[in-house]
């Protein structure tokens, strides 16, 4: 009797066992709009994965949107550059397709194809989080006089949020691209130079 009456439990417990995995690969897969900008927030502050984020069409655009409009206010307001539209589409477009190309080369002799999608998102959330915050910052530097005692301080504020968005991004390549932290770092602070390096080409 008692043998049997475990027996029944355990028949009991596994389709519980059961319904509860279902049940949480179910609401995996039905992500919502704002449980996928919750982890890409969490992203910013290293407490996320970006296979965790299921980006559909409306936070895609949400994403690109807001990165070049970011991107483009921090252009503008960057002192010491005389922008046209035709120059800022180019420095712009240019960075971006950069970018992508060399990170969906990086996926693909990775074998990592699969989570290109969910990393570039990631990265493109993150750099506009950090554009974001550093755009203050970017606005009282460029209305500082020369030689004034604030100007190495906002300098070292912004340098800080350049170190936080390169370690966030090494953060992310280290989970899509399966490598240490510290070498997507260096894969960030490298892509970062060469996307500089086309923008004063193109500035020149």
């Amino acid at each position: 009797m008692a043998i049997a009456s475990m027996i029944a439990r355990q028949g009991q417990n596994e389709p519980t066992a059961l319904g509860q995995t279902t049940d949480k690969i179910t609401m995996e897969s039905e992500q919502t709009f704002f449980q996928s900008v919750q982890h890409l927030l969490k992203l910013c502050v290293f407490r996320s994965e970006p296979k965790l984020v299921k980006a559909r069409l409306p936070l895609i655009l949400l994403i690109i949107t807001t990165y070049i409009m970011v991107a483009t206010t921090t252009l503008v307001i960057s002192p010491g550059i005389k922008l046209t539209p035709a120059l800022t589409a180019a420095l712009l477009s240019s960075g971006l397709l950069t970018f992508v190309a060399v990170l969906w080369l990086l996926h693909f002799f990775k074998g990592a194809q699969t989570l290109f999608f969910p990393a570039i998102w990631s990265i493109f959330s993150v750099h506009t989080m950090v554009m974001i915050v550093n755009l203050p910052a970017l606005l009282f530097y460029s209305k500082l006089p020369q030689n004034n005692l604030a100007a190495p301080l906002t300098m070292t504020l912004m340098l800080i949020l350049l170190g936080w968005g390169l370690a966030a991004t090494g953060r992310i390549l280290h989970f899509s691209l399966d490598i240490d932290h510290v070498l997507g770092s260096a894969i960030a602070l490298s892509l970062m130079f060469v996307v500089r390096l086309i923008g004063l080409t193109l500035l020149s």
